[in-house]
């Protein structure tokens, strides 16, 4: 841990707090580095020294970088879900397919809230 005075409830609280926040954050932006491998790693090394300055505009950075992982990640999930048997998509044409319900999100119903009668346009 890096040397701060001790803080022994004299002298004002307020200066103790912003020098210890000021010493820790240059202390997070030190070791952040070591919290990370592979390509992350990578983007670190490449990441200009003037987008890592502070603790917050490194931590934007990072997010900026790597949070649309997590929408990558719920699509794919989503994706998986809505499989279907390939054998029954391949048997009939889209429009039999929405009659038939095979589209879970798709109604049998045209807009005018009829059955289609089936026949192909």
């Amino acid at each position: 841990m890096p040397e701060i005075e001790r803080y022994t409830a004299i002298g004002c609280p307020k200066i103790h707090l912003r020098l210890y926040s000021s010493v820790m954050r240059a202390q997070l932006i030190m070791f952040f580095p070591m919290s990370l491998s592979g390509a992350a790693q990578r983007w670190f090394a490449s990441l200009d020294a003037s987008r890592r300055r502070t603790w917050d505009d490194l931590a934007q950075e990072f997010l900026r970088q790597f949070v649309f992982i997590t929408v990558i990640d719920v699509s794919r999930r989503e994706l998986e879900a809505l499989r279907q048997d390939p054998e029954k998509l391949a048997l009939y044409g889209i429009e039999e397919g929405i009659a038939r319900g095979l589209w879970p999100e798709s109604s049998p119903f045209d807009s005018k809230g009829k059955k289609p009668s089936g026949k192909q346009r």
